[in-house]
């Protein structure tokens, strides 16, 4: 704060330098820089501050003020009302949470405006539409996966005195809530090189001038993702337009064309539809339009991922020709599969499963409203290679007609894991399954018809009763998936036909016995997970030659005797994924699990 005739100072990217100049330990500025009155610029981005003094708005003859990437939530706007020669202002990825109000009304010499990658809301100011010396207005938002705070969710229109920023060169609100028509004054500045609209919620139709912005050579822009209505200027190219949600647009389409969320399909020509972007908007009871059934010569078809709502339309059956129908990752859509689904005879690729959650736009955690029992005529889909309807609220048996599906290479219909293992496993407490899926019943013994079939995951369900023999039969199998149920009996000598096996996983059941000699024979494997049954005997030495094993389950069993010396020189214990413990082993152990 002595250092009154300062003009110039930047500190940026400079943590250490910050934390030395505060006093109270933490990451802020301290208030005493609100004596330096004679500062003209001041740099303190990406110091990972987080409080910034009222003291500041003392620092009237400011021009510059940079103070992107910083922890600035709760950053008072109120600052400004007083920098009236403020030129530039920065304050990009700071994720404040504010709303847009008169703070700004007085900087009327303001160039750069970079307010993007925050949390505010509200409108812009209107008082910013008479700013002529503005060069760069950003408002837009970061999308970073699971990172909320860099989105801002600003409302309101682009009104027609955008026209008076006669000086603008970028203008970015992408990522808001935006709405209304693109005013045409906007194509008319000249000065304008660079316009993000994109993600909003713009609607209306695109006027011509909009010619004059995209033809010049310098200009990039993005408009996708807003509602703008067809029919569209000449100069604009279908990859430039991007998503557009058109249904709200009056008779868009012509004859012999299908209006769909996002444009107009030709009935005759269209074989492949991918519909993204939804999720980004703001409408209540997204649901498959029925009309979707008149592209009848669709082969792939992908809804994925993005809110649907509802019931699937009866009429989506019609599609015959279909080779992929992807679903996956809608968590509300609900009822249950028709029988009519063995209408789809082409079909080679079936998802409506929560599938991959980690990826997906709704959550971990969700499970999929798709309820009631899996229809027998699933059967007649014999070109099928992969059926998943995991984490939905699919009940009842496992069809035996699933045996049909020969060309099979995926089944999943698992339920989403609870991987709590409970003390007392290995006796008589109560298996907690998982949740989403409930099938019940026995695997049916047709299942070892499926011959291609290379991934088996019928995990968290309440399957019972043992393993049918014809299970051996998956000579191609590579991941077995069945832990999560109720299963129960031996392991039977046949697994040793299955040589192309990785992956076994069968914890949290009631198997019980000796593990058969046969399963250390199958020299592919690479994880034996077997927790939480009642397996007992001993281990034979003969698990050594288990050469690739990368990781051995077995805790939780009964597992008696004493544990042979060669398990000290596999694979598992590079990476320490070894789990023996709750088991009867006898002294001496090996020095490799004397702890």
């Amino acid at each position: 704060g002595n250092l009154i005739n300062l003009r110039h100072l930047d500190l940026s990217d400079n943590r250490e330098t910050i934390m030395w100049f505060t006093t109270d330990g933490i990451d802020s500025i301290p208030s005493e820089i609100g004596n330096l009155t004679n500062l003209e610029s001041l740099d303190l981005s990406f110091c990972y501050i987080n409080y910034v003094p009222s003291e500041i708005g003392n620092l009237t003859n400011l021009e510059n003020l940079n103070l992107k990437w910083n922890q600035l939530t709760d950053f008072d706007l109120s600052i400004f009302t007083n920098l009236i020669n403020l030129k530039k202002i920065d304050l990009s990825g700071c994720g404040i949470i504010g709303q847009l109000g008169s703070e700004f009304e007085n900087l009327t010499n303001l160039e750069y405006l970079k307010l993007s990658g925050n949390q505010f809301t509200g409108t812009i100011p209107s008082e910013i539409w008479n700013f002529e010396n503005l060069k760069a207005l950003e408002l837009g938002g970061f999308f970073i996966m699971g990172v909320p705070g860099f989105l801002n969710s600003i409302t309101g229109t682009i009104p027609d005195e955008v026209g008076n920023l006669i000086n603008l060169k970028k203008l970015d609100l992408s990522n808001n809530e935006f709405s209304g028509e693109i005013p045409s004054s906007l194509f008319n500045l000249d000065s304008l090189d660079t316009l993000f609209l994109g993600e909003n919620s713009f609607s209306g139709t695109l006027s011509e001038s909009i010619c004059n912005f995209i033809e010049d050579s310098n200009s990039v822009y993005s408009i996708g993702g807003n509602k703008l209505c067809p029919p569209y200027p000449s100069c604009i190219q279908d990859d430039d337009l991007g998503f557009q949600y058109i249904l709200d647009c009056d008779s868009a389409c012509g004859e012999g064309e299908v209006q769909l969320w996002t444009g107009c399909y030709p009935i005759d020509s269209t074989f492949e539809l991918t519909i993204d972007n939804l999720y980004n908007l703001d409408i209540d009871s997204l649901e498959i339009l029925p009309q979707i059934g008149d592209l009848i010569n669709l082969i792939y078809l992908d809804l994925s991922d993005q809110g649907f709502t509802g019931n699937i339309p009866s009429e989506l059956w019609n599609l015959v020709n279909l080779e992929t129908l992807d679903l996956s990752n809608n968590p509300e859509i609900a009822g249950s599969i028709p029988p009519e689904i063995g209408n789809l005879t082409s079909l080679i690729n079936l998802d409506l499963s929560m599938g991959d959650v980690s990826f997906s736009h709704f959550g971990e955690g969700k499970i999929g409203n798709l309820n009631g029992e899996i229809p027998s005529q699933i059967g007649q889909l014999t070109n099928l290679e992969l059926l998943d309807i995991s984490v939905c609220q699919i009940s009842g048996p496992i069809p035996s007609e699933i045996g049909n599906l020969v060309n099979l290479k995926t089944l999943k219909l698992n339920g989403y894991p609870v991987n709590t293992v409970q003390p007392g496993y290995g006796s008589d407490q109560s298996n907690p399954g998982g949740v989403g899926n409930s099938l019940s019943g026995l695997i049916p013994p047709e299942i070892g018809n499926l011959a291609s079939l290379e991934l088996l995951d019928l995990s968290s369900n309440n399957l019972d009763g043992s393993l049918p023999e014809e299970l051996w039969n998956l000579a191609s199998l590579t991941n077995l998936n069945l832990t999560n149920n109720q299963l129960s009996g031996n392991l039977s000598a046949g697994i040793e036909n299955l040589q192309s096996l990785e992956y076994i996983d069968i914890d949290r059941n009631y198997f019980e016995g000796d593990l058969p000699i046969e399963i250390f024979n199958l020299n592919a494997l690479k994880r034996l997970s077997i927790s939480a049954n009642q397996f007992s005997g001993e281990i034979p030495g003969e698990i050594s030659n288990l050469s690739n094993l990368e990781t051995l389950h077995i805790d939780n069993n009964h597992f008696s005797g004493e544990i042979p010396a060669g398990i000290c020189n596999m694979n598992i214990f590079n990476g320490y994924n070894i789990k023996i413990n709750s088991n009867e082993f006898c002294p001496p152990y090996p020095s490799c699990v004397a702890n």
